[in-house]
């Protein structure tokens, strides 16, 4: 990885718009990225971005979307196809031929302006800073994965992460029900649970006897996701992901037979809409800017990605 000063400017194509970044967020996607974890990334990392929309390529018949120039926007990080049968049945978000911005197809936000399709962008209203903004698609993935299963009357539900997207899921669960806890390692983590209300135990202290209805993984490891196999009970459900881009690093140790043997219900969790993110935040239903450890200039880029990848670091974000 290496800072580009020349970088070619952003072209737009019809029905895309040329967003001027001004606050990006570090996720564990881009850590992954460096570190070669994701395979044909696109030279400029980055998806999750608050910006200006400088200008737009209007498609044909979308003339009023140039209203969106000079306004405050956030967006997703999924280009579709809008034409294949999944798109057609409207599941864009699982496209034949989907794009990631700054992760597979697409070039990224960790830059000065990027190109984005108009379909994909969400206005940011004023009471909404450019520190929250940041969060917007962190909180949709978060509500995505509340409402995939019923959270309420559960009697036990655990949140396994040391990292933004646990604290995210943990604040969109406890809404829905009181007995959600976070298990990690990182007390930078559980003082901020503990700041919610929000119950946090160390993964040391945990014992494995499958006696929890709902396990949230969102450790992004295969080890993370042995651990949860062994606190789900039988006919318990986990959920894997909870974050805004797939990613996944692999380890020994997972043991998959835990699935039938106890008839685990197995469900994915990527993604929501940015929308949803960004009128969860407005109503205060995430507590956000207090979630940022550190902050750097476009210039320290490179430093931004070995510090997100640091114990303790829960969100660096970029100002550019």
């Amino acid at each position: 990885m290496s800072l580009v000063q020349d970088a070619p400017e952003p072209v737009a194509v019809a029905g895309e718009a040329i967003v001027r970044v001004v606050r990006a967020g570090v996720t564990a996607a881009e850590v992954a990225a460096a570190r070669g974890l994701v395979p044909a990334a696109p030279a400029i990392l980055g998806h999750e971005f608050v910006g200006v929309v400088e200008r737009v390529e209007a498609a044909a018949g979308r003339e009023r979307d140039q209203a969106l120039v000079g306004q405050r926007v956030v967006g997703s990080i999924e280009v579709a196809c809008g034409k294949c049968d999944l798109c057609r049945r409207g599941l864009s978000n699982h496209c034949r031929d989907l794009g990631l911005i700054g992760l597979a197809g697409r070039n990224g936000c960790l830059a000065e302006r990027v190109a984005v399709p108009v379909r994909s962008l969400a206005a940011l209203p004023a009471a909404v800073s450019d520190d929250a903004g940041v969060f917007a698609l962190g909180a949709a993935a978060a509500l995505h994965a509340a409402q995939l299963v019923r959270l309420e009357g559960r009697g036990y539900i655990t949140v396994l992460g040391d990292n933004v997207a646990a604290l995210l899921a943990a604040q969109a669960m406890a809404k829905l029900n009181a007995s959600v806890r976070i298990v990690g390692s990182d007390p930078t983590c559980f003082t901020r649970a503990e700041k919610w209300g929000i119950k946090h135990r160390g993964i040391d202290d945990v014992g494995r006897r499958h006696d929890q209805d709902v396990v949230v993984d969102c450790t992004g490891t295969s080890a993370g996701m042995d651990i949860a196999l062994r606190l789900v009970r039988p006919r318990g459900t986990v959920i894997v992901g909870a974050t805004t881009a797939p990613v996944w690093e692999t380890t020994s140790g997972l043991d998959l037979g835990l699935v039938p043997r106890h008839e685990v219900e197995i469900v994915g969790a990527r993604g929501g809409r940015v929308a949803d993110g960004v009128a969860a935040i407005v109503e205060a239903r995430f507590d956000v800017v207090g979630l940022i450890t550190r902050r750097v200039k476009l210039s320290e880029g490179v430093a931004a990605l070995r510090a997100a990848g640091e114990a303790g670091q829960i969100k660096v974000v970029i100002e550019v």
